[in-house]
């Protein structure tokens, strides 16, 4: 099997979020090579782009809508707050609990919006 056919294929084991490291690290351990970035780049594209295409347009719209109805357009205030609640999801700690930040008020968004 060449290279690009062992990239594309660990790429379809590991799902359309994988990112180029994880693409490497699977490579590396099922088959035993070391593919370079640009084979991957060339094999599946670049990262940016594979998470891209998993979003339709209007998924992408209404994400941008949120941001400046919210935010006042601030991308970088709303990546901040979605890494907290993340990380809030990943430690078990349910929406409404107190953190180390305070209390946090869960969000209800209308069906419009």
């Amino acid at each position: 099997m060449k290279t690009s056919e062992q990239i594309r294929q660990s790429l379809l084991d590991l799902g359309p979020y994988a990112s180029s490291r994880e693409i490497y690290k699977h490579c590396e351990a099922k088959y035993g090579t070391k593919p370079s970035p640009q084979q991957i780049y060339e094999a599946v594209g670049s990262q940016k782009e594979r998470r891209a295409e998993t979003y339709n347009g209007r998924e992408l719209m209404d994400v941008k809508r949120f941001c400046r109805q919210k935010f006042n357009g601030d991308f970088n205030r709303l990546n901040g707050a979605l890494r907290v609640v993340i990380s809030m999801e990943k430690n078990g700690t349910p929406s409404g609990s107190k953190t180390n930040y305070g209390t946090v008020k869960p969000v209800f968004l209308k069906d419009n919006q």
